[in-house]
């Protein structure tokens, strides 16, 4: 997936909330080419309309921002594994390319 969005010209951030150790260990254990910016406050993930329902698990999500910082996409969810829906992603970066 990297190349793919490299070579569409996008720039991957993942925001995490957790303590930089955790966030430290995720990166090495999912094996991330991105950095991982925190958001402790989790004021990144409200502005994007993610919440942590009933106080357990927080939303995950992905979003496409222009560079004129126009929001073209956004997913989000209670599952993580479905927060990053790549066809649908890849559609829009293609879409913003041409």
């Amino acid at each position: 997936m990297k190349d793919v969005l490299d070579s569409l010209g996008a720039t991957v951030v993942v925001v995490g909330s957790g303590p930089v150790l955790s966030l430290r260990l995720a990166t090495r254990w999912l094996k991330l080419p991105w950095p991982i910016v925190r958001d402790p406050d989790r004021s990144v993930y409200r502005k994007y309309g993610l919440a942590r329902p009933l106080g357990l698990i927080q939303q995950s999500g992905s979003f496409v921002v222009d560079r004129d910082g126009i929001l073209r996409y956004a997913h989000g969810g209670l599952n993580p594994w479905d927060a990053l829906r790549q066809d649908e992603v890849v559609t829009v970066l293609r879409q913003l390319k041409t």
